[in-house]
């Protein structure tokens, strides 16, 4: 019996076919190829790639100013120390410059997104000669980069972009002058490259890639794509014949080419009558994941293919293949008795690569897994663990509060906000009114006793202002009652119950010599006994959290606006968790987390209220002072009912200190829903008003404010009370 050898390692074959299908699936990925963006060198491994892109050096006169996740996205500025007065000196001077920054990036990331920022300061003279300042943002449209070649098209776009915003301002911004450009920002963002184009003869999977080399250079190039496609229908390999069908059947222009991701619904759509259906996974090394999976689904053809980067003629090309048998270029291949090589009969999903014993099973699966995107599912191997390491939220916070913001709706002077001018105003977004707090309440408890240790509750037009302030003033005090008790002495049993602990309370990992007596600073509880390290640990966590309903996409921008005002040397830190440019998930400020109570329970204050159990007291509501025990069964059951308010017929402060009653029902009319309250509410509101004994409505705005806030409490307090009591954790 013959026996036929790998070239490339150490399998043996019975048969000369099984070893040429070996070769393909196993080594063809070797052919696969990484270039470094700024020398050139190519690489055969990701690794290898990204440890010579350390050697290159960061570009020295842009400075990196932001980073975020795990540095894909980054943000580098430059502040001119000498005065640019027109957009097109600042270019030139920095074109070099973003030229280089571009270029380390794409070193780094291989394929970047890139925008730019310029700040361009208007002036305008007044009429008694003082100057007005107006400082503006342009951010160009964001292009993918993919390489150095790519950098020159990119920042003339972007500058004639620039210059046309600019040129808007100066025609219709009644009056205004450039006087400067502030700063320069360069915004990047890694991404994947979702085209191929080269002029690999594209027929099977990585069918000897040096075989393919030895296409004649004057091949047209961008064809692979056309091949592959060409190739599923003639099932021929011949260039003539590839050609010659691609261009009878194929609507594809030049400019058409390479053909990207992005595009290829658009292909689809123009060759309806192939009934044709394109699937493209792409390689990463010897990663493969499902990159684009049609919404064809019942489609004739089905075409699947492969995108990858290769060498040709010396240089990097991205190449699409034809894969003639999903099944077989993912199955796994094993070493049996005797070293014979074998293979694993499996069906995958198109969409999420798991794998089936059946085609029937996978069928089935296929049915819910294609209402989700794209994925590569890792299944971890047998004895893998994954371990639980936040561990200073086993123990509860000692001290939590909510705060919450009411705002008047301001006319603004001009609709416009960069023309200052509604009749020479050529922009098409307006502004309606302008939000600005007037009113909030701030109420923190103590989670041990479930006691109020401090509540307030201001009115004035810098209420965002001074509830930064309030934060600050009090934020030491709070801090020293979390240390009230830094020592503890230990009753008899708890000094047996530690002496016969061997696991730690806080890892549950076993007992050593560090073991420690852990307990409470705060309340000076005995909490069991730990590892000194996971002692320490916890005792660093000097958090206060604060919720508010809806911060993300409301209360944090003016909380945002506060913090750009302040210069309170007591601000030592300041850090936020975007959703995007406009909405924050989370803001800690110091010792403060504030965090937004929708992104744990999204539904309306309203509904969470009455989801709480029947028999909830209300303890906190008790010692918020607006009743005493003779009113308080009446009293507490008009502010647990729905509250309402007029918030678009409150425009402004003294608005609500001359108004001595609820107004009108049309007043609680509503843009949001295109409605107003029922009669019943009106006529609860009016009770409360007048029960509470509301002076006037910014008393009534007041105590709105205030129910709201705690409120809210005791549905975070019952909500903490059930994550921990289910999963032993702290929500925040």
């Amino acid at each position: 019996m013959g026996s036929y050898e790998c070239p490339d390692c150490d399998a043996k074959f019975t048969r000369k076919a099984n070893r040429d299908r070996h070769y393909k699936n196993v080594h063809s990925f070797e052919k696969m190829v990484h270039q470094c963006t700024i020398c050139g060198n190519v690489f055969d491994d990701v690794p290898s790639l990204q440890e010579h892109r350390l050697t290159h050096e960061q570009p020295g006169v842009f400075v990196k100013i932001k980073t975020a996740f795990r540095g894909t996205c980054v943000i580098y500025r430059k502040t001119y120390s000498e005065k640019m007065k027109t957009l097109e000196m600042s270019f030139q001077n920095d074109r070099e410059d973003i030229s280089d920054v571009l270029t380390h990036e794409l070193s780094l990331k291989r394929v970047v997104k890139a925008a730019l920022v310029f700040q361009p300061v208007f002036i305008r003279p007044r009429e008694d000669g003082t100057l007005i300042l107006y400082p503006m943002l342009i951010r160009t449209h964001t292009r993918q980069v993919n390489s150095t070649l790519d950098i020159d098209s990119f920042l003339t776009g972007a500058r004639q972009y620039s210059q046309n915003r600019i040129d808007d301002m100066l025609e219709n911004g009644s009056g205004w002058i450039l006087d400067s450009i502030g700063f320069t920002d360069i915004c990047l963002g890694s991404c994947s490259p979702l085209n191929g184009a080269c002029n690999l003869l594209s027929v099977k999977y990585l069918t000897s890639l040096q075989k393919l080399r030895l296409i004649e250079p004057t091949r047209e190039t961008n064809r692979c794509f056309l091949d592959a496609v060409a190739h599923h229908f003639t099932r021929r390999s011949e260039i003539e014949v590839l050609t010659k069908w691609s261009r009878d059947n194929l609507k594809v222009c030049e400019d058409d080419l390479p053909m990207k991701i992005s595009q290829l619904s658009r292909f689809e759509q123009d060759h309806s009558e192939l009934d044709l259906a394109i699937n493209v996974l792409y390689a990463e090394g010897k990663d493969i994941f499902p990159l684009r999976v049609t919404k064809l689904r019942k489609a004739k053809n089905s075409i699947n293919l492969l995108l990858f980067k290769t060498m040709l003629e010396n240089r990097v090309v991205s190449h699409y293949c034809y894969i003639e048998d999903l099944d077989k270029l993912l199955r796994r291949s094993y070493r049996g008795n005797g070293g014979k090589i074998g293979y694993e009969k499996s069906f995958r999903c198109l969409n999420c690569l798991l794998k089936f014993g059946t085609e029937q099973l996978k069928n089935e699966h296929m049915l819910s897994c294609e209402e989700n995107k794209p994925q590569r599912v890792i299944v971890p191997d047998e004895g893998d663990t994954v371990s639980f390491r936040n561990y200073a939220k086993k123990t509860v916070l000692p001290y939590i509060g909510c705060f919450d913001f009411e705002a008047v709706l301001e006319k603004p002077d001009f609709k416009c906000s960069e023309c200052k001018n509604d009749e020479t105003c050529a922009h098409k977004t307006t502004v309606e009114s302008l939000q600005t707090p007037t009113t909030y309440s701030l109420i923190i408890m103590e989670t041990d006793t479930s006691r109020l240790v401090h509540k307030k509750t201001y009115s004035g037009t810098d209420a965002a202002e001074n509830l930064l302030n309030e934060l600050l003033d009090i934020e030491q005090t709070l801090i020293g009652l979390m240390n009230r008790y830094p020592n503890h002495n230990l009753t008899k049993s708890e000094e047996k119950e530690f002496l016969a602990s061997t696991l730690c309370h806080i890892c549950e990992a076993e007992l050593g010599e560090d073991k420690c007596r852990d307990h409470s600073h705060a309340t000076g509880k005995y909490l069991g006994s730990a590892h000194s390290l996971c002692n320490i640990q916890r005792h660093s966590q000097t958090k206060i959290v604060l919720f508010c309903h809806n911060l993300a996409k409301y209360d944090s921008h003016f909380i945002i606006s506060a913090l750009s005002k302040s210069s309170d040397k007591r601000i030592k830190k300041v850090e936020a968790l975007p959703y995007n440019t406009e909405h924050f998930r989370t803001v800690s400020i110091n010792s403060y987390d504030l965090l937004d109570s929708m992104s744990f329970l999204s539904a309306s204050l309203a509904v969470l209220v009455d989801s709480l159990p029947k028999d909830h007291k209300y303890s906190l509501m008790d010692q918020m002072g607006f009743y005493d025990k003779n009113t308080e069964q009446y009293k507490k059951r008009l502010l647990l009912r729905k509250g309402v308010y007029p918030y678009e017929f409150v425009t402004s402060l003294e608005q609500l200190e001359n108004m001595t009653e609820i107004p009108p029902l049309e007043c609680f009319y509503s843009s949001l829903t295109n409605s107003t309250i029922s009669p019943e509410d009106h006529k609860h509101a009016k009770l409360v008003f007048k029960v509470f004994g509301c002076g006037n409505m910014l008393d009534y705005t007041k105590l709105y404010c205030e129910t709201d806030v705690v409120l809210l409490l005791c549905v975070i307090c019952e909500f903490r009370r059930v994550i921990f009591e289910v999963f032993h954790l702290d929500c925040w």
